[in-house]
């Protein structure tokens, strides 16, 4: 099952483009963390599972806090959760005074 199929069976409200939105938002996350060109096919779960976070917190982005009628949302992130980026490695790249890479 590509990861548009599970987001459309999971996310029935959601259109086509909507699917798509949140694809590309993940990944963009994604190679922004771990500066890698391409998804990983290891970590394409991790791309499902952030596609769903992101729609989870779409009507709520960037709340630190939030109560009513027994209701508490926090996020520990503006985007996503320190869990799920905790999940990625972070291989960014050091640079010397002059510019060049170590």
């Amino acid at each position: 099952m590509t990861t548009e199929q599970f987001l459309a069976k999971r996310l029935s409200n959601y259109d086509e483009d909507d699917i798509a939105f949140l694809i590309s938002s993940a990944t963009a996350i994604y190679k922004s963390i771990t500066h890698y060109d391409e998804v990983l096919p290891k970590h394409e779960n991790w791309i499902q599972r952030a596609c769903l976070e992101l729609a989870e917190r779409e009507n709520f982005t960037g709340a630190k806090a939030f109560s009513e009628n027994g209701l508490a949302v926090t996020y520990d992130a503006a985007q996503l959760s320190q869990a799920l980026r905790g999940e990625l490695p972070n291989n960014a790249k050091l640079y010397k005074k002059d510019g060049s890479a170590i």
